[in-house]
């Protein structure tokens, strides 16, 4: 069994905060596979000027629970942080998806990573709708990077080959 779904989000908080979730999912093994995901912020403040941060997270993944119905994994692997920061550190995610009915899924997923002394999480709720070989998709995402907290709406497109 192998399979691969390359999905992307566009999030927004604010005109001035908003970003990209480009995410990576595969399958090689029954209950066992590999999730690469790069999350790009840019903000434009007028008192401080332009910032932005990108941050790569690579997971080994184990399906624990895999039915028509439902899906639960977690996972764990390392995150990069760019930027300013340039800091490796050790991540584990958490993700469950249920079928409501076809075409229909709710999927949510946690991302935990240490990095510094600090904690940088993303929690992401989002509703499925799946057309052939297609994900439309809609949710939140909460995201935490130290002391800041970051709740932005997403809207996104998924593929699986």
């Amino acid at each position: 069994m192998f399979r691969v779904k390359i999905s992307n989000q566009f999030i927004v908080e604010n005109g001035d905060l908003y970003g990209n979730h480009l995410t990576v999912d595969a399958q090689f093994l029954r209950r066992g596979g590999l999730e690469i995901s790069y999350l790009q912020l840019w903000e434009g403040n007028k008192n401080f000027g332009n910032n932005t941060l990108g941050v790569y997270t690579a997971l080994a993944k184990y399906h624990r629970v895999r039915t028509e119905k439902f899906n639960a994994w977690w996972g764990l692997g390392a995150t990069y942080v760019a930027g300013e920061v340039q800091e490796f550190g050790f991540a584990y995610g958490l993700g469950a998806e249920l079928f409501l009915a076809d075409p229909l899924s709710l999927e949510l997923n946690f991302t935990q990573s240490f990095i510094n002394k600090e904690t940088l999480y993303t929690v992401a709720p989002k509703l499925n709708y799946h057309k052939n070989r297609y994900i439309f998709s809609g949710g939140y995402e909460h995201i935490k990077i130290g002391s800041e907290h970051f709740s932005m709406f997403s809207v996104g497109i998924g593929v699986s080959l």
